[in-house]
């Protein structure tokens, strides 16, 4: 879902779609869309490697839960340069399918996604901000050392986690994480609350993951409403949690995996499995 300020929208995501035909032909068949898994503006930069998720949307707008694998894209920068990438399919723990790509824009500006799903060409455009010019914190830069809330400290949030039963990733805080030369995996979601309905699997894949990492990796959850009762009664303009705010977030849920020296090196926006996180995970303990 996209947050802001203190109001929560709805997942950032975009589409456009050429079928070959004319809105107006009747004869034309519904199409899927190919929708952005990560906010559209500046969100990534230029000259760090990114990764970005696309999901595909159903002709009748719901998210596919499977689809083509792989699924080629072609990704269409300012200068007209392309490139092509086959993408495996993600997603068996999830609600939907996804297909994260990794890239390295050479310079800021609009870029095109583009891909044919059956037998029509989809598309999705999103801006590359130059580097640096992101709030919120992505590959190659230092994770801040913010307070996330713990069972023993909640800072005020409650409660301390919307997932039912409460997932065990609080007993350690972001801050006290960074410095101990431990590689961290640090999760925002509400599980309660998202309006994708990702929030919840995604934690789960955390959680489970967790296990076979213990005393490797640092696991970290975050709500990210500092009142549960306030989103309930009123989502739109319910506080968001002081770490949440601090971040800068456009949407969620976002998981970072911050290196040894607090380094961040992937952010996984969205969507996530977890072939994705245990790669993830065992690249930044090499």
């Amino acid at each position: 879902m996209l947050l802001g300020g203190a109001s929560v929208i709805a997942l950032a995501a975009c589409s456009s779609k050429s079928s070959g035909k004319s809105a107006s032909d009747s004869s034309a068949k519904p199409t899927a869309s190919l929708l952005a898994l990560f906010p559209l503006n500046d969100y990534i930069t230029a000259g760090v490697p990114q990764r970005i998720a696309f999901g595909v949307a159903n002709p009748s707008g719901g998210m596919a839960k499977s689809g083509p694998n792989p699924l080629t894209f072609t990704i269409t920068g300012p200068d007209k340069t392309s490139t092509t990438q086959a993408v495996a399919m993600h997603g068996k723990e999830l609600t939907y399918a996804y297909y994260p790509i990794t890239f390295t824009p050479a310079k800021a500006g609009n870029y095109t996604v583009a891909a044919t799903v059956d037998g029509d060409r989809v598309t999705s455009t999103f801006t590359v901000g130059a580097k640096g010019s992101s709030n919120v914190p992505g590959p190659t830069d230092k994770m801040p050392a913010l307070a996330s809330p713990t069972a023993a400290a909640t800072l005020g949030i409650d409660p301390i986690c919307t997932q039912d039963p409460p997932c065990p990733l609080h007993t350690v805080s972001l801050k006290d994480a960074l410095g101990k030369n431990t590689p961290i995996a640090f999760l925002v979601a509400t599980p309660k609350f998202c309006q994708t309905g990702i929030c919840g699997p995604v934690l789960q894949v955390l959680e489970t993951t967790a296990k076979d990492y213990a005393g490797k990796v640092t696991f970290i959850h975050q709500e990210v409403y500092q009142s549960a009762k306030a989103a309930a009664e009123d989502g739109a303009n319910a506080p968001l949690a002081t770490t949440v705010k601090e971040l800068n977030l456009q949407s969620e849920p976002v998981l970072w995996i911050i290196g040894r020296d607090g380094t961040i090196q992937h952010r996984l926006d969205a969507a996530y499995d977890s072939v994705e996180l245990r790669k993830a995970l065992d690249g930044v303990l090499a």
